[in-house]
């Protein structure tokens, strides 16, 4: 169910599924990312399906206006298949979830959480040694919060550190310790 829910993520449900108020989905993908901190995959892994595919349907019948907010709790939601997938091993499911998450952070609005996903993304590029496209990907992902650190609150500026970090990583398990240092200066 799952990973159905990640491959329809732009079309609608294939049953009736009649959504719930915005404040009550909002409450049980709080709940899900609470499942989530806590590591309970197995509570997180029964939940997260229907929720998904109950976002998705509310997505479709929202009016323009109320869809950004309901992306985010899509985002958020997706958080939760994120790190499902990543504990069980399920590593090209947890791409394609990283991949989901970003989409619905873009139609969202929220660019913060299109950034901590390219981070996260950054992080399988290293596992699988893509050092020079992740250090692209970090470039883009900072670029995308702006470069006056003096200007950004604490999250954002919190963000672009961590990119910076990853980074550093990147830059040094290619090889470039120069183009690392640089990252942590």
């Amino acid at each position: 169910p799952f990973r159905r829910a990640l491959l329809t993520y732009d079309l609608p449900p294939p049953t009736a599924v009649h959504p719930r108020p915005v404040a009550e989905l909002r409450d049980d993908v709080w709940a899900v990312s609470l499942l989530t901190r806590q590591a309970r995959y197995l509570q997180l892994g029964h939940r997260l399906p229907g929720l998904l595919e109950e976002l998705q349907a509310a997505i479709a019948e929202a009016t323009e206006s109320g869809r950004p907010e309901l992306y985010g709790l899509l985002a958020q939601a997706y958080g939760g298949g994120s790190a499902l997938a990543h504990q069980l091993g399920y590593l090209d499911l947890r791409a394609l979830t990283l991949d989901r998450i970003e989409w619905a952070s873009r139609r969202s609005g929220d660019s913060l959480r299109v950034a901590r996903t390219q981070w996260s993304r950054g992080a399988s590029l290293l596992g699988c040694a893509a050092y020079d496209q992740g250090l692209v990907l970090m470039e883009r992902a900072r670029s995308g919060l702006g470069h006056d650190i003096g200007g950004m609150d604490e999250a954002t500026r919190s963000v672009y550190g961590s990119l910076h970090l990853r980074s550093a990583v990147l830059a040094a398990r290619a090889g470039r310790r120069q183009q690392s240092d640089s990252h942590l200066a």
